[in-house]
């Protein structure tokens, strides 16, 4: 019995294959795949254009150049791109583009060779931080054993709309070189949310619209010393677009 038992078995694996599925995988047709971030923080954007590929496509990025890109502010051309290299990516020559809290702003793209693409937004208003503090080894993680920098900031919350909020906080060496690096924070409140931990976090102003909130930040000191460094929070308000693409970048 046993004999026949182990013979079954092995007939059993020895005739099990794999079965071969063809999937047919209609053509793909090309799209117009644009890279633009719109912030009245930068004084000259960049703007990037691209070309969809196929699931089985093992190039590298296919950029497109040539195209005719334009910038509208409330449906009145502002400013036009253009693409020195023909290489994808795109520049313009009027600076602050994005200046307007309020304004609508309108992205205009013609290629001869594809579809038109348009996209609006409206460029929210600059929130106002009313206090922020920074205190050394403010405050203490129990399940990591380890003592943590807080930051801790205050601002009032518009009534009039729906709110998207991302706050970062960076660092700058005080002995005159120029360049922001973002601190690494974490938050136990359950309001806002993680994305790439260098990128910040985001909220919006569901459970408190219209009030005066603070909120407490706890950052990895590690590269802090505040007799070198200078420190700074940026509060900002994006729009739902915006904020969902960070939201997408959460780590898992």
């Amino acid at each position: 019995m046993r004999i026949l038992i182990v013979s079954f078995f092995f007939l059993f694996y020895f005739t099990s294959c794999e079965t071969v599925v063809e999937i047919d995988v209609p053509k793909h047709e090309a799209q117009m795949v644009p890279h633009f971030l719109a912030s009245n923080l930068e004084e000259f954007p960049r703007f990037y254009l691209a070309k969809s590929q196929a699931i089985d496509d093992v190039n590298n990025l296919s950029l497109i150049g040539d195209a005719n890109i334009e910038v509208k502010e409330n449906g009145v051309l502002k400013a036009e791109f253009f693409s020195p290299l023909a290489d994808g990516y795109y520049d313009t020559n009027t600076p602050n583009l994005f200046s307007v809290p309020g304004a609508e702003y309108e992205v205009v793209i013609n290629h001869p060779d594809f579809n038109e693409i348009t996209a609006k937004q409206t460029l929210p208003f600059i929130p106002n931080i009313e206090s922020a503090t920074y205190e050394q080894k403010g405050m203490y993680d129990p399940l990591r054993e380890s003592e943590y920098d807080e930051m801790e900031f205050t601002f009032l919350d518009d009534s009039n709309e729906k709110d998207y909020y991302h706050i970062q906080g960076f660092i700058r060496n005080q002995s005159g070189d120029e360049t922001f690096y973002s601190l690494w924070t974490w938050t136990e409140n359950p309001i806002m949310e993680e994305t790439v931990s260098s990128v910040g976090l985001i909220f919006n102003d569901d459970t408190f619209n219209g009030d005066r909130v603070t909120f407490t930040l706890k950052v990895d000191n590690t590269f802090i010393d505040l007799n070198n460094h200078f420190l700074y929070i940026k509060l900002s308000k994006i729009t739902l677009d915006r904020y969902n693409y960070l939201k997408s970048q959460k780590e898992t």
